[in-house]
């Protein structure tokens, strides 16, 4: 009657309906077809990893690393309000390290902690080899890029290393900005391809013989934006994002500079390596010693 339409508009609600949205975490009722979010985040976990749908294979995502927070921050969230899908059920908060994935012939893995998305590593390998950053995280998917001697590549999320399995102690970090990488791999006996640096720099190696100055430094990526500043043979500057390879093969470089007197000055794009058109290197990382390393 008018009395109960009166309870329904202030928001009262009968107790039956009360009783059904209980919104259990850990139900798991296949007859009832009632499934809780636990449960759900296991399957999906299991299903692991899922490919980008054609319909938005096109997108692009925007990553900007130097803004606090990111997948790491997000999953110390979710621990400290007991959401993480694999602390379900008795002792498994004593666990260690953090969710991974299992790969055929080689093993499990688990989160590392101790680095996190933005962070830089230099290829540090013995021999001068360069560092192949793949597709995927298997070791056999396609061939994206690579990273020479020296040269700098930035942490896209968490690193996993192998816990088991015959890739045991073997390191993978994806790479912004895509891709993944080996980081270490002395346990299965391979080399230290990355190690940790605070700041990415380079040297201004080319001399153009000008008054003027040697490197045009540019508003943005295109070499048609306009110019910011010019920079010296043998001036230092901090790159600040990943490289950009235009359709010619030149070598983009997005930097911070200084005003030569420890101040920061600007930012700016310069061409790193022309070589691809017949041009110069213009400019080389800094030596090991000149960068000091991270932790």
């Amino acid at each position: 009657g008018p009395a109960a339409d009166a309870g329904a508009a202030q928001g009262e609600q009968p107790k039956n309906e009360e009783a059904a949205a209980d919104f259990d975490q850990a139900a798991w009722e296949p007859t009832s077809q009632r499934f809780g979010i636990m449960g759900m985040l296991h399957l999906r976990e299991a299903m692991m990893p899922i490919e980008k749908p054609q319909e938005v294979a096109h997108l692009k995502f925007l990553i900007c690393p130097s803004v606090p927070g990111g997948e790491d921050e997000a999953e110390e969230s979710r621990d400290n309000r007991g959401e993480r899908p694999d602390r379900k059920g008795k002792g498994k908060g004593k666990e260690k390290g953090g969710k991974g994935r299992f790969v055929q012939d080689m093993g499990k893995t688990e989160v590392m902690l101790g680095s996190h998305k933005g962070t830089w590593w230099r290829n540090c390998g013995e021999g001068r080899l360069d560092v192949i950053v793949r597709e995927q995280f298997a070791l056999t998917s396609t061939e994206l890029w690579k990273v020479p001697p020296g040269h700098y590549v930035q942490q896209g999320g968490p690193c996993e290393v192998f816990v088991n399995g015959q890739a045991c102690g073997l390191q993978r970090m994806p790479v912004l900005p895509r891709g993944w990488a080996t980081v270490d791999a002395t346990a299965v006996g391979g080399p230290k391809y990355l190690e940790q640096v605070r700041r990415p720099t380079w040297r201004v190696i080319f001399s153009s013989g000008s008054e003027r100055g040697d490197i045009v430094v540019r508003h943005g990526l295109s070499l048609d934006t306009p110019e910011v500043a010019v920079l010296l043979c043998g001036a230092t500057v901090e790159q600040v994002a990943p490289q950009e390879v235009l359709e010619d093969g030149i070598v983009r470089m997005p930097i911070s500079f200084g005003d030569g007197r420890g101040g920061k000055a600007g930012n700016g794009w310069v061409t790193c390596d022309a070589t691809a058109q017949g041009g110069p290197k213009f400019f080389e990382p800094c030596a090991s010693e000149d960068t000091a390393a991270a932790g």
